[in-house]
C-alpha cells in the first residue's frame, strides 16, 4: 500500500475539516462532512495512468475517479492541457474516462483532469507535467 494513493485524500480531509463547522464524519461510506443543510458531502480523489506522448502524434490520457476506495462512476470529468480546456467526458460506471490528446509540440506540458463535484461529492483533480519529445 502506497502513501501516495492516500495523500490527496488526507489533504482533502484536512482542508475540508478546516472549512467544515462540524468537522469530518468518518464511517462506512468514507470521509464525509455535514453540508450547509445537513447533507453528507463525500471526498473524492482522482488518479491518472502514466502519460507518454510523442511530439506531433495524437495520444491519450486515462483518468480514474475514486471515492471510499471504490470507483465513482458516471461523473463528468474535464481534460486541460496547459490550462486550456481540451475535452469533457462522462466517466464510465467504473469511474474511468479516456481522453484523446491532439499532437502536441515538443517541450513540457501540464496535463490536468478535473471533476468539479456533484451532489454529495466534493470535486477533485489530478495533474502531471510531461515532457513531449
Amino acid at each position: 500500500m502506497s502513501i501516495t494513493k492516500y495523500l490527496p485524500l488526507a489533504l482533502a480531509v484536512a482542508v475540508a475539516a478546516c472549512e467544515s463547522p462540524s468537522g469530518p464524519v468518518v464511517g462506512p461510506g468514507g470521509p464525509q462532512f455535514a453540508g450547509a443543510v445537513g447533507q453528507q458531502i463525500n471526498v473524492t480523489w482522482m488518479t491518472l495512468d502514466p502519460v507518454s506522448l510523442s511530439a506531433g502524434q495524437p495520444g491519450s490520457v486515462v483518468a480514474h475517479l475514486w471515492w471510499d476506495d471504490h470507483p465513482l462512476g458516471g461523473k463528468d470529468m474535464s481534460l486541460y492541457i496547459d490550462n486550456a480546456l481540451i475535452d469533457s467526458k462522462h466517466g464510465s460506471k467504473l469511474g474511468t474516462a479516456t481522453f484523446n490528446v491532439p499532437g502536441l509540440a515538443a517541450g513540457q506540458h501540464t496535463i490536468r483532469v478535473s471533476f468539479d463535484g456533484a451532489k454529495n461529492f466534493v470535486g477533485s483533480e489530478a495533474s502531471v507535467t510531461v515532457t513531449v519529445r
